[in-house]
């Protein structure tokens, strides 16, 4: 079996399995205060599974699989009298946690979690816009070091060229979940700055670390806590993971050890999780809705620790595995010439298959490459003879194969055949 084809396999297996912390050995899970000190290691949490065999993974891109849809389940939890208090509604614009009933040893709770955001917010924020009860989510603190020099430096690499928030936050989150390693021992600190420094943390740790880049790039983000569903009947853990703000949508929730702007239905929102794992408690679910697969992404980073992780798909951000400078064509040319040309960039980025074909649908156009791989240029042709006097258009079909689906996209093509090509046509051209 062809490499790409196993990473495939192991990435699809791994996802099967929950969000992208699996891959990192996860025991146990840490929490922290927003105040205080670490709180200790969960002693009831399942360890969490881990593919004893993942051939193929470290030898390419991490990639992203670009989501979309529901994400939702029902959970009924029993447990001990009197500890599952702290499961209540929580509402966010794309995620709904709605406790349906409840009594001293059981809640029956909804969890849907929407894998779309609807934002054209900018990059950077206009902080003067932003309502005064999101601006503390900007302030740097003891555990979220946003004004740490290292992770100031770092952040702004990272966002450098977004032109929109949700670019500037997948950026930060992938190179989060691509560098920093699970700590299995759990013995490093938790702050922002020594997880930076050691590469490694818990899910508190991953959590500080994206909180204090986003903030030092002037994106308000937020700790959150509850229960993570990874071993039925008895639970998974404790568990950390971060709410970012978009001054068009709100907050939205992301894993930053595999989810981005989103997160699966496996986490219950609450403040205390000592039920969570506990093997007196136990937990039935009813899947009703897991989301689609838009298409699989590579990303600038290595595999080596994470193979995949899972964005939502942002509608207004062009993210089509087939990438075209520039999206239309338009011409002028003189009805004397033999021949117009113009020039395409073409890049299929595909994380398994990065091949990508164009075809044209006019006998009058012509393509200098009709298929390659990664990045390349393609001479666009007009044969001019074969043209009268007037406006022609035609269409030029780039596609990009990716694994089990096929992405396509269409870049209009306008000639003008004129007499002569003069100076007063220029501002016609221009205005269309």
């Amino acid at each position: 079996m062809k490499s790409s084809a196993i990473r495939f396999l192991a990435a699809v297996a791994l996802a099967m399995m929950g969000v992208g912390a699996l891959l990192h050995g996860m025991g146990t899970v840490a929490a922290q205060s927003p105040e205080g000190p670490p709180w200790p290691v969960h002693p009831h949490a399942p360890p969490v599974p881990v593919m004893e065999d993942i051939s193929g993974c470290g030898a390419g891109s991490m990639c992203a699989h670009v989501v979309t849809g529901t994400y939702a389940l029902t959970a009924v939890v029993r447990g001990v009298s009197g500890t599952l208090t702290s499961i209540r509604d929580y509402h966010l614009p794309t995620f709904d946690q709605r406790v349906l009933s409840r009594s001293a040893d059981r809640v029956e709770v909804s969890v849907t979690s929407r894998a779309v955001v609807d934002t054209q917010a900018e990059f950077p924020l206009d902080v003067a816009q932003l309502p005064a009860e999101i601006l503390p989510y900007l302030v740097p603190t003891s555990s979220e070091q946003s004004n740490d020099p290292d992770i100031v430096a770092l952040a702004r690499t990272l966002t450098d060229g977004a032109e929109t928030e949700a670019q500037a936050v997948t950026a930060i989150l992938h190179w989060v979940g691509a560098n920093i390693l699970y700590d299995n021992t759990f013995s490093l600190p938790h702050d922002a700055s020594a997880v930076l420094r050691n590469r490694s943390g818990i899910c508190v740790g991953f959590s500080n670390l994206s909180v204090a880049m986003l903030r030092a790039v002037g994106i308000p983000a937020r700790k959150q806590r509850g229960c993570i569903l990874w071993v039925l009947p008895h639970g998974g853990g404790g568990h950390h993971w971060i709410e970012v703000y978009y001054p068009d949508v709100g907050w939205v929730a992301s894993e930053p050890m595999g989810d981005v702007n989103f997160i699966s239905a496996k986490y219950i929102v609450g403040t205390e999780w000592e039920w969570c794992g506990r093997p007196e408690t136990t937990i039935q679910v009813t899947e009703r809705a897991s989301g689609t697969l838009l298409y699989v992404l590579r990303t600038p980073h290595s595999d080596t620790i994470l193979p995949l992780m899972r964005d939502a798909s942002v509608p207004a951000w062009d993210r089509h595995p087939a990438q075209v400078s520039p999206s239309r064509l338009t011409m002028m040319t003189a009805v004397s010439d033999t021949e117009a040309t113009a020039s395409l960039t073409v890049e299929g980025t595909d994380c398994y298959s990065t091949a990508w074909r164009i075809s044209s649908g006019a006998p009058w156009l012509d393509v200098s490459a009709t298929e390659g791989l990664t990045r390349g240029p393609v001479l666009v042709r007009i044969h001019v003879p074969s043209l009268t006097l007037g406006l022609h258009a035609a269409t030029l079909t780039i596609t990009a194969p990716a694994h089990s689906l096929t992405s396509t996209r269409s870049v209009p093509v306008q000639v003008w055949v004129v007499k002569d090509v003069k100076r007063t046509y220029l501002p016609v051209l221009r205005r269309r």
